[in-house]
């Protein structure tokens, strides 16, 4: 290959770098080759074909030659065919879409590199190691995981392309419960795009397999948009995922289970809580027919919040002790002890105190036992609003006042507003009304910097009773008015509560 080719073909590859392309391939030159010959032969040299190869039984290698130098334009019909046998959709050559000509150049390397007998040890190698990480992925070990992966830059270099979007699905897996959704994203996409180009350029006998890969990536790419607030991307790959499943694309019990959870996920974050209900229940199904009780546990879970936002407190109730009971078995005692928190929440609003009391001391029990402060606050919120309920308000206060650091602490905005309110509701319950009003103020703030509308709306409307008990009604008109202003509009909640119902059995797939 001259020079001017290397450059050509590096020139296509940038114009179709992934979503999160890596730092050091942004900074080199992104100018897309403008005509259609230059698109046509940055895609025959990615696809390692000459052109008396691509010209076929169809044309000649001068027809090709002519209209890569620009001094032929071919018909509709030539050129439809020229992108079958590159197995490139015909919009790229027509400069209506892009495409990764990396991917393709790899996969043209698959397709036509020999198998010997080092290849045959870079198979055994690849498949020890891919099967021993998914393994520790599915024992809640991702670094671990990472590290049988090599890290997470590249698949080794010596494996066969065929396994590189296994390698890809892993790392970004592993990734994304780590906490590291910028990395999953980057690792599932291009997993993703490899795995559509190996497919498009594969036999027909390889193509069932290729294609259930690249759902299966789009699948996690989509649990990693959740995860990272896009919900609306997360929903059109769970949907094309639910598609593939009508269409029996996707055969594999497990993939079909993660794609109901993600719908149920999606519909959740976007408050469409039928919707999520439905599909939550497709998992327990799936869950149920598998045998697997862990995500029996997390798609109950699932369908237990979509309960509680739909205001039905006995379904939600039911789903929770479901996924309690598939989960006891499991013994991970931070997921037991959410659930618990949530259940108990749930409890204190039937008002069935003494259970309610069992299963939050259980939550805080669990929490102080994984050592996780952020959760040990949480489980105190709970029991403060508990023993408000209860009519226990110095109770409430000493509950309060002990989580509310360990939320600061953690960072968790919400949480610290949430139990500022409690503060400010148990001090009024006292009478001690300057510190309620104090701790009004700080919610009202709190509340206003993440832009909850759910604890600014609550806050606003119990400051303001508070003042009317006092006789202060114009301030309380006051207060009511600032209400509607303060309030953020559905959009800008919108990652919020993505972020926060992404949570919900994706750390824990």
């Amino acid at each position: 290959m001259i020079d001017g080719e290397k450059t050509l073909l590096a020139q296509s590859k940038l114009g179709s770098q992934p979503k999160h392309a890596p730092a050091d391939q942004a900074v080199a030159v992104q100018t897309e080759p403008l005509t259609i010959g230059h698109r046509l032969r940055a895609a025959r040299l990615a696809a390692h074909l000459t052109q008396q190869e691509l010209a076929g039984d169809f044309y000649s290698k001068s027809y090709v030659s002519a209209i890569e130098r620009g001094k032929l334009t071919p018909s509709f019909q030539a050129l439809g065919r020229l992108a079958e046998r590159l197995a490139l959709p015909i919009s790229y050559l027509l400069g209506e879409s892009k495409i990764d000509l990396e991917a393709l150049e790899k996969s043209s390397i698959l397709l036509r590199g020999p198998f010997d007998q080092a290849r045959q040890a870079d198979e055994t190698e690849a498949l020890l190691r891919l099967g021993a990480a998914e393994d520790f992925i599915r024992n809640d070990r991702p670094h671990e995981a990472l590290e049988e992966l090599g890290g997470r830059d590249e698949p080794p270099g010596t494996w066969p392309l065929v396994h590189y979007p296994t390698w890809y699905w892993l790392a970004g897996w592993a990734s994304g419960l780590e906490g590291r959704n910028d990395e999953a994203i980057r690792l599932l996409e291009r997993g993703f795009h490899l795995a559509e180009s190996l497919y498009l350029r594969a036999p027909n006998s390889q193509r069932a397999r290729l294609a259930e890969q690249v759902e299966r990536l789009r699948c996690f790419l989509g649990t990693a948009y959740c995860a990272d607030g896009q919900t609306a991307l997360a929903l059109q790959c769970h949907l094309q995922g639910r598609e593939a499943i009508d269409k029996q694309i996707i055969t594999d019990a497990d993939l079909k289970l993660m794609i109901y959870k993600g719908l149920g996920r999606e519909y959740l974050a976007q408050g469409r809580y039928q919707e999520a209900a439905v599909f939550y229940q497709l998992a327990i199904k799936s869950a149920h027919d598998r045998a697997d009780q862990r995500q029996h546990g997390l798609a109950a879970w699932g369908l237990g919040l979509a309960y509680r936002e739909q205001g039905n407190l006995q379904q939600a109730r039911k789903s929770y002790l479901e996924a309690l009971e598939a989960l006891g078995a499991h013994g991970n005692r931070q997921l037991l002890a959410q659930i618990r928190a949530l259940l108990g929440q749930v409890l204190v609003n039937l008002k069935e105190y003494e259970e309610a009391e069992h299963h939050l001391q259980r939550s805080l029990e669990g929490a102080r036992y994984v050592k996780d402060p952020r959760l040990v606050g949480i489980a105190l919120a709970n029991l403060a609003d508990l023993h408000l309920a209860r009519g226990a308000p110095e109770q409430a206060i000493q509950a309060a006042q002990e989580g509310l650091p360990l939320v600061q602490q953690s960072e968790d905005y919400r949480s610290v507003g949430e139990l500022q309110y409690t503060l400010a509701l148990a001090y009024a319950a006292m009478q001690k009304n300057e510190a309620a009003e104090r701790a009004y103020h700080a919610a009202i703030r709190t509340a206003g910097q993440i832009s909850d509308r759910d604890i600014l709306g609550q806050v606003h409307q119990g400051y303001a009773d508070f003042l009317a008990s006092q006789g202060r009604f114009q301030q309380a008109f006051a207060i009511l008015q600032q209400m509607s202003s303060a309030l953020p509009s559905e959009q800008s909640i919108l990652k919020r509560d993505a972020i926060v119902s992404s949570n919900v059995g994706t750390k824990h797939k």
